[in-house]
């Protein structure tokens, strides 16, 4: 559709105001593209690659997990704001008020990562 989601909800605030979008749908296979993609990106914890797929950073791989299962949960919200009609509704009225709710505070990457991993044989035999 040529778009990625807004910030409606709160693990959607995570990508205030919206995740930036790199257009080009060609798979990223030279260093120009890739070069692309990162300044697409720029400051952002995610970029939509488009007809590829998404790209998550952060400072572990934990957090990076967590923001793509924010990201898959935002374009969920985001696909059912288009089907209401409501596309031009508005849930954070400033970049303050999105950043206050885009907290890592309170092990909220720890207990994601717990939810995400629960069960996996690979995590068994963490420290």
């Amino acid at each position: 559709m040529g778009l990625s989601p807004k910030a409606r909800h709160g693990f959607g605030s995570y990508f205030y105001p919206e995740v930036p979008m790199w257009r080009d749908p060609a798979l990223i296979r030279n260093e120009d593209s890739a070069l692309g993609v990162a300044q697409t990106l720029g400051q952002a914890n995610a970029v939509v690659v488009s007809v590829n797929g998404a790209v998550t950073v952060a400072d572990s791989l934990e957090k990076a997990t967590v923001l793509a299962w924010f990201l898959e949960d935002a374009a969920r919200v985001e696909m059912a704001c288009l089907a209401s009609g409501r596309e031009n509704a508005v849930t954070f009225n400033s970049t303050e008020q999105a950043q206050n709710r885009a907290t890592w505070l309170g092990g909220i990457a720890e207990r994601k990562w717990q939810f995400l991993t629960h069960g996996d044989i690979e995590t068994l035999f963490e420290p």
